[in-house]
């Protein structure tokens, strides 16, 4: 099904994101909170809350980005 699809693809752009922040030095603190997001999309996913898992999968990618922050 199509939401399960974007679901998926959504926890691979976050899943990346954070090792390849991990690989270019970021934040660890940062990154573990990343991961935590991940769990928490896989928790709702397998809840079957797409639209939060989703959410989740955003936020993990944003903690990743963030991680990479120096200033």
């Amino acid at each position: 099904d199509v939401l399960d699809a974007m679901v998926a693809a959504d926890r691979m752009l976050a899943v990346t994101a954070i090792e390849e922040a991990d690989t270019a030095g970021g934040n660890e603190a940062l990154l573990d909170r990343a991961w935590g997001y991940v769990d928490s999309g896989d928790d709702d996913a397998a809840s079957g809350l797409e639209s939060k898992a989703i959410k989740d999968y955003s936020k993990a990618w944003e903690w990743a980005l963030r991680s990479l922050d120096t200033n």
